[in-house]
């Protein structure tokens, strides 16, 4: 089981922006689901966001949350089965070469225990980067509305790297 306890992670994609939220989870019973998505919509709505529309695949756990996302206001909408949200399957596979680079590229060897604080870091170097919806601007700036700063490592989040003193 990874640090934390975590034995899954929701990853959602703001369709504007590009913007990857993960959000780990001990499972994926609805229960939790609901408790995740409250998260995710909470962070952005404190950037001034509102999520109207929440696309999922067909999995029984996202079905059995539309209630609780009408409830909200937010249109749910799942896939056809059989038929994934492409999108975000983009998105995980880019995540997860991401995380390929920062293993491939750490002085030691990491441990399988590690894999959602890798997602982490994963997710925030791609956030913190331009990408082909918006060449100039990165995820983060359209989203948060800031950029990084460096001098504060404000939401840098350095993974698995040699210090030199």
């Amino acid at each position: 089981m990874p640090v934390g306890g975590t034995d899954a992670m929701l990853i959602v994609v703001d369709e504007f922006s590009g913007y990857l939220t993960i959000r780990l989870m001990r499972d994926k019973r609805t229960e939790e689901l609901i408790q995740t998505f409250n998260l995710v919509f909470a962070e952005y709505c404190s950037h001034g966001h509102l999520v109207q529309e929440v696309h999922t695949d067909t999995e029984s756990n996202f079905k059995h949350c539309q209630a609780h996302l009408g409830y909200l206001g937010i249109l749910y909408k799942a896939n056809e089965p059989y038929q994934h949200a492409q999108r975000i399957e983009r998105y995980v596979r880019q995540v997860k070469q991401r995380m390929k680079c920062i293993k491939a590229s750490s002085p030691v060897v990491l441990s399988g225990k590690v894999e959602s604080e890798l997602a982490r870091a994963a997710v925030s170097h791609i956030n913190n980067f331009p990408n082909s919806k918006h060449p100039t601007l990165t995820p983060r700036i359209l989203v948060e509305g800031k950029k990084l700063s460096i001098d504060t490592r404000d939401r840098l989040i350095p993974f698995s790297t040699r210090a030199l003193a």
